[in-house]
């Protein structure tokens, strides 16, 4: 289901089509002096903001790189959105921004968000992982309220001065900082804060021409790792080969198989999201 927006609409409440979770897209007249679609969301024409998502809008989206702000609430009820690319050119998540997306599995902040709003991911229950950029330094209460599948939060930078005790309230959630930051204890923001910390040796067993590849990866027990890989540090191409833990011992064993018959090989490993 679409709604057309003529070009005699000069003014849409916060909560016009709240509710409407059959409406898919929006289309605007492209003589509207305020309003415009793109990709079947509605902007602003003048200010590079993102409006609102239609709430039955399916799968996942890139927010363009010309967008400054997104509007509270924009994705609200956007219960079939399954991944969103935020990008670097947003400077905060308003409020209730992301709230009831239950199927978003995957979100990407944008390394120059600063603030984390109240009730923003509010219930988002699939998603279990997030990396929040160094910049964030504030987040309101409630920010991931319910979101009962988040295990694992990776901070980049010094633990952010203002994290409400109810962020991450009704969560499993355990935040992972990056050694050498400061500001840490074992517990921030109400939730267990661990050094992420994983290291990779290869292991004195490796026989490539068996094809048995072996990797050990040590750290903190239990971190989450993603395993990737690629043939050229030029183009930078990376597979993800597999996402694990380290176990209750802190280690984790990898053989990749699919080594053996290629000229070179890079590893890396990074937090899964």
């Amino acid at each position: 289901t679409e709604v057309r927006i003529p070009k005699s609409i000069a003014y849409l409440d916060d909560e016009t089509f709240s509710g409407c979770s059959s409406l898919s897209r929006f289309r605007v007249s492209s003589d509207n002096p305020y309003y415009k679609s793109l990709d079947g969301l509605l902007y602003d024409k003048e200010y590079p903001s993102l409006i609102k998502c239609p709430e039955g809008f399916s799968g996942s989206y890139t927010i363009p790189n010309s967008v400054i702000n997104i509007d509270w609430d924009a994705f609200a009820n956007c219960s079939s959105l399954t991944s969103v690319t935020i990008p670097d050119s947003v400077f905060e998540i308003a409020q209730e921004t992301f709230a009831h997306c239950s199927d978003l599995t995957s979100v990407v902040i944008g390394s120059n968000v600063s603030s984390i709003g109240e009730s923003a991911f509010l219930d988002c229950s699939h998603l279990t992982s997030v990396t929040i950029p160094d910049r964030v330094t504030f987040i309101d209460d409630d920010a991931f309220y319910g979101c009962t599948s988040l295990t694992s939060i990776l901070l980049t930078d010094d633990a952010p001065a203002n994290i409400s005790s109810t962020a991450f309230k009704n969560t499993p959630a355990t935040l992972y900082y990056l050694p050498n930051t400061t500001g840490w204890s074992t517990s921030h923001g109400g939730r267990p804060a661990v050094a992420w910390d994983p290291s990779i040796t290869l292991a004195s067993s490796t026989n490539l021409t068996s094809g048995n590849f072996k990797l050990t990866i040590t750290g903190h027990t239990n971190l989450p790792i993603r395993i990737q890989a690629c043939e050229s540090l030029t183009t930078s191409l990376w597979s993800t080969l597999s996402d694990t833990t380290l176990g209750s011992e802190g280690t984790h064993t990898f053989i990749d198989s699919p080594a053996s018959p290629l000229s070179s090989r890079f590893y890396r490993i990074t937090f899964p999201q």
